[in-house]
C-alpha cells in the first residue's frame, strides 16, 4: 500500500512458508520491513519524474533461506543513512547483518548500473541454536 501510495512500482515473488521454519517470526518480519522501508526510501531520493520500483523475492537456497531486494536508487552519497536526522536513523543495515548472522548466514549490499541490491541469506540454524 505504501508503495503504491509513493508512486512505486513493486514486484513481489514471495512463496508460501511452511509453518514450522527454524527461524523466529519477528525476525522475518524485521528482515522483511527493513527491506522494503530501505527500497522505498531510495526511491523516494529520485528526482522527479524518474522510474521508481522495487522487487523483492525469498526461496529456499540449500538448507537455509534467501531474501533478494533490488531498487531504484540514487547514486551513494557515502553517508550511513540519507534521512535527515542522522542520530535516529542507519540501524537497518546492521540490525539485517546481525540477524542473518545469528542463523549463521550473511548480507550482502551492491550497487549495480541503475539500483542498489540487498541478499540476505539464512543459514538453517536450529531454533535451539539461535538463542529462540
Amino acid at each position: 500500500a505504501r508503495a503504491d501510495r509513493e508512486g512505486v512500482y513493486a514486484e513481489l515473488d514471495l512463496p508460501a512458508l511452511p509453518e514450522a521454519l527454524p527461524y523466529a517470526d519477528g525476525d522475518l518480519t524485521s528482515l522483511l520491513m527493513n527491506l522494503l522501508d530501505n527500497a522505498l526510501e531510495a526511491n523516494g531520493r529520485l528526482p522527479p519524474g524518474s522510474a521508481k520500483w522495487l522487487t523483492l523475492g525469498m526461496a529456499f537456497r540449500g538448507e537455509g533461506l534467501e531474501l533478494v531486494c533490488r531498487n531504484a536508487a540514487p547514486p551513494p552519497d557515502g553517508s550511513a543513512t540519507s534521512k535527515p536526522d542522522k542520530l535516529a536513523h542507519g540501524f537497518g543495515l546492521p540490525l539485517l547483518r546481525r540477524t542473518a548472522a545469528r542463523y549463521g548466514g550473511s548480507l550482502a549490499v551492491e550497487r549495480l548500473d541503475d539500483c542498489g541490491a540487498v541478499t540476505v541469506t539464512l543459514g538453517a540454524a536450529e531454533r535451539e541454536e539461535a538463542g529462540i
